[in-house]
């Protein structure tokens, strides 16, 4: 988004690991603005490890986001959101820190990425709030309740998303 030249701010939590820190530098040298990003002392950055199959879909995972659990809706500075066009969340972090962004966004639309099954329920409590969310087919049984990803959709719309994307 920075490329395309949109104004970009980063509301995350970091590791203070070598890792951590270079993401953050590189975060800022591209154009990203992380002045509301926390950074947790003695804690590893986040970091997810991806094992496909040979036709490219997921066979297993790994990952360590104990950062993200630092991100508390107190550690959430509104002016972080101040003028956003748009907001992006996803459901790394705690349930109350998702809804508290969605609240401070405003009118901004905002979008979410489920980003798994297990975490996807954090979604539930802002599904009137979001312009838009995009969940494979699990994650949107799995927020919805309802079977299929038509229903899944169905449902989704219902309790006010405005526009599901669902993929296989």
């Amino acid at each position: 988004l920075v490329r395309l030249g949109a104004r970009v701010r980063l509301v995350t939590a970091f590791g203070d690991d070598e890792t951590g820190v270079q993401l953050r530098d590189e975060c800022a040298a591209l154009g990203i603005d992380v002045t509301y990003s926390i950074t947790v002392p003695h804690t590893a950055g986040a970091c997810y490890l991806a094992v496909l199959d040979d036709v490219g879909d997921l066979a297993g995972a790994v990952n360590d986001m104990r950062a993200l659990d630092a991100l508390l809706p107190e550690a959430i500075d509104p002016r972080a959101f101040d003028g956003a066009d748009a907001v992006a969340l996803d459901t790394n972090g705690p349930a109350t820190a998702i809804a508290r962004a969605a609240e401070f966004a405003g009118a901004a639309p905002v979008v979410l990425d489920p980003v798994s099954t297990p975490k996807s329920l954090a979604a539930r409590p802002i599904l009137g709030r979001l312009a838009g969310i995009k969940a494979n087919r699990r994650e949107a049984e799995e927020i919805s309740g309802a079977a299929g990803a038509e229903g899944a959709a169905d449902r989704l719309l219902a309790a006010g998303v405005g526009r599901v994307f669902v993929s296989e």
